[in-house]
């Protein structure tokens, strides 16, 4: 009878004991990335294989200002790159770690993330002298984003709406004689082209009041999906 109630005892169920929340690891501590008020405020940095709102929230912001980047919290490669290109593009050091000056100055291009109501009315070249983007826009959409550079200071890439007057694949500059590809006119001899200046010097120059795209297929693309009419409008953010 002792057995018995012996091997019951022992076969009644037992209440467990919680396991005990593990302790974060360095590595694990090291990714959630720190507020952004406190980068702002020059007392912390982002480093790529950080996480976490603040991330989510710089994504945003690169993709607002034409470096397109995952919005997934996760600053992962794709981000990186972005990032390093916002930093070369507006002269910072390419380290891809998320600091004081350059993250106010991507804060401050970002403003409140909306576009001007005239980017958004049928098709349009929405080109942002601020930002140094031009955004092809359709029906509101963006159907792509690209860097580009304007005239200097004697000679300015003038501000306004127009219309693309004239198209022509290939032509050399009668003022600079250099080769303008795609070039889209549109106010007084002013056009948007690609700019092999541009490809090879970056922001190290400028036009001569016409409007250079960096990148040769989009350059091209742009020409292609741009009839005569389409709306050209330059503008500071």
């Amino acid at each position: 009878m002792i057995d018995a109630l012996a091997a019951a005892v022992f076969l009644l169920p037992t209440e467990e004991t919680p396991a005990p929340t593990p302790t974060p690891t360095a590595e694990e501590e090291v990714k959630k990335a720190p507020p952004l008020q406190d980068v702002y405020n020059g007392k912390a940095k982002i480093r790529p294989g950080m996480q976490g709102r603040s991330v989510e929230r710089i994504q945003e912001q690169l993709n607002g200002v034409g470096k397109p980047s995952p919005t997934t919290g996760v600053f992962d490669k794709k981000t990186v790159k972005a990032y390093k290109s916002f930093q070369d593009k507006f002269g910072y050091w390419p380290t891809g770690n998320v600091t004081q000056g350059p993250a106010l100055k991507l804060k401050k291009l970002y403003g409140n993330g909306k576009l001007p109501a005239a980017c958004k009315d049928g098709r349009v070249l929405c080109i942002d002298k601020t930002q140094l983007v031009l955004r092809m826009m359709k029906n509101g959409k963006q159907q792509l984003v690209t860097d580009v550079r304007f005239g200097a200071e004697q000679t300015p890439t003038r501000n306004g709406k127009f219309r693309v007057y004239s198209k022509i694949r290939y032509l050399i500059s009668d003022l600079a004689g250099t080769p303008m590809p795609y070039s889209l006119f549109f106010s007084g001899g002013q056009a948007v082209h690609y700019s092999p200046g541009f490809h090879r010097d970056g922001y190290n120059g400028a036009s001569l009041g016409c409007v250079n795209v960096r990148v040769y297929r989009d350059a091209r693309e742009i020409y292609q999906s741009s009839p005569i009419g389409t709306t050209v409008f330059v503008y500071r953010s």
